[in-house]
């Protein structure tokens, strides 16, 4: 008897050990969130320093004092602020999160020759999903799943005078549709879909006509492209050349990048920038 009762014992030690370590219906969430390139919104126009036209090449022009190659360079991103709020069977997330480094300018003077600007970069974004209870509490991640996101909207923290009011596509997938705010909802299966190598056309609405705008995407990442917006007038800006989507099908992101015109061209205006995100996949 005392045998079977050291075995029993053990037995109930050995269950006790592999038992599964509970997690809260806020940490399975976070969980998620973490996992999620929708909430990984640094790397996306960071890149090197390239030119306007998408090169890491130059020429000297001598007299020029235009920014030959530029880039952000991000130091730190801050630990963001994440509030969850759950009914019931359905979750809401509001996450803000803080990018934090410099817009580094070459750019040739005819006096001293190349001069690199360091420009203080701070920057604040926000994003915001649902989440739904489509499993069962002893599924993985309290059976949660991410069901509803919306896209990004970033800023600079010092200075903040251009708006992004909306962006229109022209293409064969989506003949005319406008993207009014970057915060709507849309289902994560129901995301921006185009056809690999699909030409697209996006004007951008602002606030500023002698603004600078333009698009980024990734080849292959990290190969980063930067795709300049001409001056249509009156606020409005767009690609006169298509932008021709990425051959690879694959998820990804674009970001459409609003800056005043000094924080290029002008050697202490402040770093002054409006941002949209949006996820799109190529299938």
């Amino acid at each position: 008897m005392k045998k079977i009762l050291i075995i029993a014992a053990l037995a109930v030690l050995v269950i006790g050990g592999c038992k599964k370590e509970e997690i809260t219906d806020e940490e399975a969430i976070m969980n998620i969130v973490e996992d999620s390139p929708f909430f990984k919104t640094s790397e996306h126009y960071e890149g090197q320093a390239v030119s306007d036209s998408g090169d890491t090449s130059h020429t000297a022009k001598g007299d020029s004092i235009t920014p030959v190659l530029w880039g952000r360079e991000m130091h730190e991103s801050p630990d963001p602020d994440i509030e969850i709020k759950i009914y019931g069977d359905s979750a809401h997330v509001r996450y803000i999160g803080y990018n934090r480094g410099y817009l580094d300018i070459l750019t040739w003077m005819a006096d001293t020759g190349w001069i690199l600007i360091k420009k203080p970069l701070s920057e604040t974004f926000e994003i915001r999903a649902i989440f739904r209870r489509t499993g069962q509490e002893t599924d993985e991640n309290r059976g949660w799943e991410l069901t509803h996101i919306t896209g990004v909207l970033g800023v600079s923290d010092s200075t903040n005078t251009v708006r992004i009011d909306s962006v229109r596509i022209q293409s064969e997938s989506y003949p005319d549709t406008v993207l009014r705010d970057p915060l709507s909802y849309f289902d994560v299966d129901s995301i921006l879909t185009f056809s690999p190598g699909e030409d697209v056309y996006l004007t951008m609405y602002t606030n500023d006509s002698t603004a600078r705008a333009f698009l980024h995407v990734f080849a292959v990442f990290p190969r980063h492209i930067r795709l300049p917006f001409a001056n249509l007038g009156g606020g409005l800006y767009g690609n006169q050349n298509a932008w021709h989507v990425q051959l690879i099908p694959a998820p990804r992101l674009a970001v459409f990048d609003l800056m005043q015109f000094e924080t290029l061209h002008d050697t202490e205006y402040p770093y002054d920038f409006c941002g949209w995100l949006f996820p799109y996949q190529v299938k």
